[in-house]
């Protein structure tokens, strides 16, 4: 049996939905999953609207730069575990 914790909704103008995430930022939430309802509507007006105006800014580690073509374009007998 799996327990899911419950969602929260962020309900409200553009303004509203950024002070929202804002918040949830300052107090160490680092990792949204989002959606909304028409599924791409909501897409586009978040990324028009909210996503331009977000601090998203954080550190790439150099450490493990892999994209599914190099995972899988290369011979992975060769690879060394970490």
């Amino acid at each position: 049996m799996s327990r899911q914790s419950p969602g929260m909704a962020i309900v409200g103008s553009p303004d509203t939905v950024l002070r929202t995430l804002e918040a949830y930022q300052k107090a160490g939430v680092e990792t949204f999953i989002l959606s909304g309802m028409p599924l791409l509507e909501e897409a586009y007006r978040f990324g028009e609207k909210v996503l331009p105006r977000l601090d998203v800014s954080r550190e790439v580690s150099k450490a493990r730069n892999y994209t599914w073509s190099t995972l899988f374009d290369r011979d992975l007998s060769t690879v060394k575990s970490a």
